[in-house]
């Protein structure tokens, strides 16, 4: 269905503004003897970003006046009619309205979709960051007299929490295999214990620097997950050789020490500025173990500061 109303344009020639599809039309009526209209705009309906009528608006204070404001590019524009048909006016008014509301609506489902998918993957990496907690706390533990009351707790957790990892369903999981680490603590195989922690950690490094190059995931900046998972990993490597054989690498440091910079300029919470103060504060690389605590908790506060 085409609508159509008869009025003036606002330089004062008179025209029509119509709906036909999936445009608005402004015509100038032209010709002195053979009358015709010659298109002066024509806007996209879905372009439309509010409407508005308005009596006894200059420079026509008799008739009543139509604006339609819209995006054409990245500039915002108005539309302007005169006209004393109200009827016209207002079905013209209803019909771009019906039209903003459906996308509005559309809108509003998609942005829902997209926080319920970024919440997931920031619940799935802080699954994947408690996995290496989990699994670093058990090659902590087993340094010196093994305790093993403490590793089959850190096992049984780490088993929690790929269920519920496996449960999250995000897009691109990664896929972490406790059974082998399970087997071995239950066994107290020191030796295999040590291959299969490694193994995981291994596990999720890779598949780390494999998520930024998934192009499934529009929703979540996986580049944040891989520096997050790296600087954990470092950070916990730094802590457990330094607790246990008391001294760093040196090329680990500044491995961490790159990493982290890199999570400092892709979030700019204040977490992780606070934490890239706390590292200079410690005298940072020196003592590991004083700031570990302080780090890791700063880490974990930055991913949870990105859900809001």
């Amino acid at each position: 269905m085409m609508l159509s109303v008869r009025g003036k344009l606002a330089k004062g020639k008179k025209g029509t503004l119509s709906i036909e599809g999936d445009k608005v039309f402004v015509k100038e009526e032209k010709g002195f003897f053979r009358k015709r209209l010659e298109n002066v705009n024509v806007i996209n309906v879905t372009g439309a970003i509010s409407t508005s009528l308005e009596e006894k608006q200059p420079p026509y204070k008799s008739l009543i006046k139509i604006k339609i404001d819209y995006i054409e590019g990245k500039e915002s524009l108005g539309l302007v009619f005169f006209s004393e048909d109200r009827k016209g006016l207002e079905a013209v008014k209803e019909e771009i309205d019906a039209d903003i509301k459906k996308r509005c609506e559309r809108a509003k489902l998609e942005e829902d979709s997209r926080i319920v998918e970024r919440e997931s993957h920031i619940h799935h990496l802080s699954l994947v960051l408690e996995i290496i907690d989990q699994t670093f706390q058990v090659l902590f533990e087993l340094h010196g007299e093994a305790r093993w009351g403490l590793i089959r707790n850190n096992v049984a957790e780490a088993v929690r929490i790929v269920n519920e990892m496996e449960a999250l369903r995000v897009v691109a999981p990664i896929a972490v295999d406790i059974r082998g680490l399970s087997s071995a603590v239950s066994e107290r195989r020191v030796d295999q214990i040590k291959e299969e922690a490694y193994a995981i950690l291994s596990v999720v490094h890779r598949d780390a620097e494999r998520l930024p190059h998934y192009e499934g995931i529009l929703n979540f900046d996986m580049e944040l997950h891989e520096v997050f998972v790296k600087s954990f990993i470092l950070l916990w490597d730094l802590y457990l050789t330094e607790s246990v054989e008391g001294q760093v690498d040196v090329e680990t440091v500044k491995a961490f020490v790159k990493t982290f910079k890199r999570l400092g300029q892709s979030i700019h919470s204040s977490p992780i500025q606070l934490a890239l103060k706390e590292m200079e504060i410690l005298s940072f690389p020196e003592n590991i173990v004083s700031c570990f605590k302080s780090l890791r908790q700063l880490i974990l506060q930055s991913l949870e500061n990105l859900i809001k």
